[in-house]
């Protein structure tokens, strides 16, 4: 009885899951549940996502298109206003075009959850969680002036710091030549952009904190509800790189979640720990819930559809709520062994931007409320059942997921991953 006292209860199946989720807001491999720690335990966890690479993302129709469409673009007086300039007289060119840009782009991630919680009551449990992620881009960026339709070029001579930079002017005028993709990447620094390069960044992302609270406990019912906060903690997306990958969204945010259990298995210190043995089932599901503070941040005023438009402004901002269902099936089918699979549904609703200037904040909320459709379904390994016949010293619980996103909208990441997670308690 000694070695359950020590060491049964230290295996809660909230740290046997692939991404342990104390506060969920992160895709999860298994999912989450209703357990919590008992008083004056620790657990720690590491759970590492592997990224296949991405390519492609979702329209707002839901189709899959690839990553960079937005970037690939007719240069017209669109995004250069100084081209307008060509279309009425002594030139009277109607549709003044420099060139197409040519843009791919392949994204690479590996993203890491440190999670340690302890156990302040038999009931109450505190957490936080810090996540780590390494992005890379790899672009390619290329300009084609070719066409027969453009009529645009560069002409030193045309050159005005104030209303045409780049010298803009007519291929028909001697000294004009074709846009080169050098000339085209000197372009975008009078946006006010980087150079269109590779990018690579890592580092910490926002890191939250919380609590959970398992207010109700039956034969077959667990009930717990879980409180937290979200900090800006994470570097912010660079706007005036195409390129980059922010880290996190540079604003509070308040977090709740309710977790219910149903539990199938027989009575056993197993049972309570969350831990479903050979043949048992246990049904988790949880309801996530969060709230984005209102704050102030400088952005690009324009729509995800015209990266290159827009002006910079100090700008009001409402980021768009999150909501998130999943459902989550756990069935024992060996000693030691546990098949997981996890369906969720995610809501965001849509951003508030607002201003003091005659801009269009309304744009910047283009495409920022989504649907997204999550599969997640693996393995999970613990040494429980040894550490209980005193055959194995340490209670530890290895598991291995893969993930799809396979269905979305408004401009989500298409993306896979595979999960490896390890999960100790002291």
């Amino acid at each position: 009885m000694h070695v359950l006292r020590r060491w049964i209860p230290k295996i809660s199946i909230f740290a046997m899951m692939g991404l342990g989720a104390l506060l969920c807001s992160f895709s999860v491999a298994w999912g989450d549940d209703a357990a919590v720690l008992p008083k004056g335990t620790f657990q720690f966890l590491s759970d590492n996502r592997f990224f296949l690479e991405v390519t492609e993302r979702y329209d707002k129709d839901g189709n899959k298109e690839p990553w960079a469409t937005d970037f690939n673009t007719v240069i017209n007086q669109n995004v250069f206003p100084a081209l307008s300039a060509f279309s009425g007289a002594p030139f009277s060119i109607p549709a003044p075009t420099v060139g197409l840009t040519n843009t791919s782009m392949k994204w690479n991630f590996v993203q890491s959850l440190y999670q340690l919680a302890y156990g302040l009551t038999d009931q109450i449990t505190l957490g936080v969680r810090i996540p780590w992620i390494w992005a890379q881009n790899k672009v390619k960026f290329s300009f084609d002036s070719s066409g027969a339709d453009v009529n645009i070029g560069i002409n030193p001579a045309f050159i005005n710091p104030g209303t045409n930079p780049l010298g803009f002017a007519p291929l028909v005028v001697p000294g004009t030549t074709r846009v080169d993709t050098v000339a085209a990447q000197n372009a975008l620094k009078t946006l006010g952009f980087k150079q269109l390069k590779d990018f690579e960044r890592s580092g910490i992302q926002d890191i939250e904190l919380g609590a959970r609270y398992q207010y109700y406990k039956s034969e077959y019912l667990r009930l717990a509800v879980t409180g937290g906060a979200r900090f800006p903690t994470g570097r912010k997306d660079d706007p005036e790189n195409l390129a980059d990958w922010g880290l996190g969204d540079g604003a509070y945010a308040l977090l709740i979640r309710l977790n219910q259990d149903f539990v199938v298995q027989p009575d056993s210190p197993l049972k309570s720990l969350g831990f479903p043995v050979p043949g048992s089932f246990f049904l988790n599901t949880s309801f996530r819930y969060d709230y984005f503070v209102p704050d102030k941040e400088r952005l690009r005023v324009t729509s995800i559809n015209d990266p290159l438009g827009g002006e910079f402004d100090y700008v009001n901002r409402k980021i768009g709520d999150i909501f998130q269902a999943e459902i989550t099936p756990k069935l024992g089918i060996w000693k030691g062994f546990t098949l997981f699979g996890t369906y969720r549904f995610a809501h965001k609703f849509k951003d508030d931007y607002s201003g003091d200037k005659n801009l269009p904040y309304g744009d910047l909320a283009i495409g920022t409320n989504y649907d997204e459709h999550v599969y997640i379904v693996g393995l999970s390994f613990t040494t429980l059942p040894w550490v209980v016949e005193k055959t194995f010293p340490v209670p530890l619980v290895v598991s291995v997921s893969y993930r799809d996103r396979f269905a979305a909208d408004n401009f989500l990441n298409v993306s896979e991953y595979i999960g490896l997670s390890l999960a100790a308690y002291f």
